[in-house]
């Protein structure tokens, strides 16, 4: 485990810097980015690191991932990094960085992953995000956001994740009739698989979806259910078993599988092997794939 710090001088040939789940700390050296031209991986989470974001990280024009997560990074999210337009994966959960998401956020058209939650951002969500239709994970909980959803975000049909929870939200979701469903708020989203409303101040009607998506509204007292006659009492059928299959399937999964983990080191040792192999392909393929 490392706890040197960053070098400065480093090659302007560097492609990927991964450095993370370490002991480093400190500010990030600003000077060290500056000459990487070439870099397209830099994932530094996990560790102590505290201050800013460089904004020296903006002339990594190839930077396909970042990753600064898990660190103790603070202050404003720097517009330098709005010029990395060839960003896909940005992570900067669980730091405790503040202002607000600045506008310019929809430049970033080729983001897949957003997750800036458990930070104290505040501000609104900007309209503009509906721009990054190629998202497929939007994470904004547990933050101080305030305003409403974007009407914008149900028209990005790659969304497989929205987490909004935990913020300070506040809008009516609009009450479309339960025979449209693909034209209701949030439920036109083809691939989305959860959706986290938790713990804001939103009111109406929760979307309703003719496919199975996970959707947690708690904490919003004046957000509501349709009734059993408006949805002919299908729904809340289908939901019922859905939570009970997914109440015992969840726990007999997981010690199945974490069970024989625990218990076999060399099991435990290649399974991590293979998912971290994994996530290095997925990134390449993401990368290589949009750059053919």
């Amino acid at each position: 485990m490392l706890d040197e710090p960053v070098p400065e001088n480093m090659s302007s040939s560097l492609v990927k810097l991964r450095l993370g789940s370490n002991s480093l700390g400190g500010p990030i050296p600003s000077a060290s980015f500056e000459p990487l031209q070439n870099l397209m991986y830099l994932e530094l989470e996990n560790n102590g690191f505290t201050g800013k974001i460089p904004p020296q990280i903006g002339h990594c024009r190839k930077l396909a991932l970042l990753n600064l997560a898990k660190n103790k990074l603070n202050g404003n999210l720097p517009e330098e990094l709005l010029d990395l337009t060839q960003l896909q994966v940005l992570e900067l959960q669980l730091n405790k960085l503040g202002g607000g998401i600045p506008d310019q956020i929809g430049q970033l058209i080729m983001l897949s992953v957003l997750n800036i939650s458990w930070n104290s951002l505040n501000g609104t969500i900007p309209s503009s995000i509906s721009n990054c239709a190629n998202l497929f994970s939007l994470s904004l909980q547990n933050n101080d956001l305030t305003g409403s959803i974007p009407d914008g975000i149900n028209n990005m049909s790659s969304l497989f994740e929205l987490q909004l929870g935990a913020n300070k939200l506040y809008c009516m979701i609009p009450d479309m009739p339960p025979k449209l469903p693909l034209r209701a708020f949030l439920t036109g989203l083809p691939t989305l698989s959860r959706l986290v409303l938790s713990d804001n101040q939103l009111s109406g009607v929760v979307p309703y979806f003719s496919r199975p998506v996970m959707v947690d509204w708690s904490g919003n007292p004046e957000l509501g259910t349709r009734n059993e006659d408006e949805n002919g009492g299908k729904d809340i059928d289908d939901k019922f078993w859905f939570y009970i299959s997914m109440g015992l399937g969840y726990p007999i999964g997981f010690w199945v599988v974490c069970g024989s983990l625990v218990i076999k080191r060399s099991w435990r040792r290649a399974y991590f092997r293979f998912i971290d192999e994994m996530k290095d392909r997925v990134y390449v393929f993401i990368y290589s794939s949009d750059n053919m």
